[in-house]
């Protein structure tokens, strides 16, 4: 079997972030990003927009933003974080029709 690697000849641990299934009244990026470094997973995949009410998790004028986000924007801090922690970010676009 083939194994996948990253571009910087790292094998990819993933974990997939579905934000509508996740407490945002109190989410804690950080609390979230730290337990992937301490799990060595080195890439989040994170859908932008809620698959069940189509909601974004992030500053839009097309989409409506998660109510109980207020004024966060949730992929702009996992965005931030890669930086110091040093993390793979890809960001799953999926649009309401």
């Amino acid at each position: 079997m083939r194994e996948l690697i990253w571009m910087h000849n790292e094998h990819i641990r993933s974990v997939t972030l579905e934000l509508s299934q996740a407490n945002m009244l109190d989410f804690d990026t950080r609390q979230f990003v730290e337990s992937l470094i301490k799990g060595n997973f080195n890439t989040v995949v994170c859908f932008a927009v809620g698959y069940l009410n189509g909601e974004a998790y992030f500053n839009s004028k097309y989409i409506k933003k998660n109510d109980d986000i207020k004024d966060r924007d949730i992929l702009g801090e996992i965005s931030d974080l890669k930086k110091e922690y040093n993390f793979s970010f890809i960001a799953y676009l999926n649009t309401p029709v």
